[in-house]
């Protein structure tokens, strides 16, 4: 499972080899149709970095806000996140270490703070 993840993202541009001297450790959570998915463990680094916050506003102000809209649209935000990329020259940032040797994203993945774009 772990080399096809790497195999097939590395195919698709998402993931290179990384020379890295740092990397995220990984680890497979069980989803609930049975699956695994692939968790990168970005805790140290997101504690480096700085949080923006913007919270969701509450109810009643989303009401007015969107009063008289008419047309409103909505994204695959699962989808359209490998269409962010990294910014260039922070790829190192997103460095992981499978066992099969190191690499690091090229697209933003999912855990990061405030990511590098």
């Amino acid at each position: 499972m772990l080399r096809a993840y790497i195999s097939e993202n590395v195919e698709q541009g998402f993931i290179r080899p990384s020379s890295s001297s740092t990397g995220a450790p990984i680890l497979f959570v069980k989803k609930k149709d049975g699956g695994l998915f692939l968790c990168v463990e970005y805790h140290k680094l997101n504690s480096f970095t700085r949080k923006n916050r913007y919270p969701v506003p509450p109810m009643n102000q989303l009401v007015t806000i969107f009063n008289g809209s008419t047309i409103f649209s909505k994204i695959d935000v699962r989808g359209a996140y490998n269409l962010l990329r990294t910014k260039e020259g922070d790829e190192n940032l997103t460095a992981f270490r499978p066992k099969y040797g190191s690499y690091e994203y090229l697209v933003i993945p999912f855990g990061l703070t405030n990511p590098p774009v």
